[in-house]
């Protein structure tokens, strides 16, 4: 089953995150993958593996990596075969996103990218969204608003967190599937 952590706080994020994956797996998962704006590199970046978490940590060893912003994601494939390009999270540019649901209208969903000029690379519902997001940021005034077309456009139940890199947001937006938010005062 598919699950979503994320968080953003003056602790090193990235740890938080993993440790919110290893508990999520007695639910049985396929891929799992983090994504974070790095302080040291000041770029987002990805990592996600297929497999177990132990895949997904052996990847970051090695390296000390701080973030105050991650998001992490573990997948039980919907769409598509079980490899590295559709674990989750999913990038374009500098936009990061994780997903739990179903975009009921994917296919049609992906002639319209196909014909806005954006290539979707994994064989998910998840990018066929960020697809979305992207093409729609061209013509709206704000990151929130093109996130909101975009949620408009897609059927189904669904729960996604996106991570921005310019705009430096973290955005949740559910329709039907669970998510649960938290905050703290430390």
């Amino acid at each position: 089953m598919c699950g979503i952590v994320a968080h953003l706080g003056t602790e090193n994020s990235i740890e938080i995150v993993l440790e919110g994956l290893k508990r999520l797996e007695y639910r049985g998962y396929d891929s799992s993958g983090i994504s974070f704006l790095s302080h040291e590199k000041k770029d987002l970046e990805l990592f996600k593996r297929e497999g177990k978490l132990e895949n997904l940590k052996e990847v970051l060893s090695g390296e000390d990596r701080e973030s105050e912003v991650c998001i992490g994601h573990t997948r039980w494939a919907t769409h598509g075969k079980v490899n590295d390009i559709n674990a989750h999270p999913h990038r374009f540019d500098n936009i990061s996103i994780v997903h739990n649901g179903i975009v009921e209208n994917d296919g049609d969903l992906r002639n319209y990218l196909r014909e806005s000029g954006f290539e979707v690379k994994s064989e998910t519902d998840t990018e066929t969204f960020l697809g979305l997001l992207i093409v729609n940021q061209k013509s709206s005034s704000s990151f929130l608003e093109a996130v909101s077309k975009s949620f408009k456009q897609i059927e189904g139940n669904s729960a996604f967190v996106i991570l921005n890199k310019d705009t430096e947001e973290l955005v949740a937006v559910k329709r039907g599937a669970p998510l649960v938010c938290g905050e703290t005062n430390d």
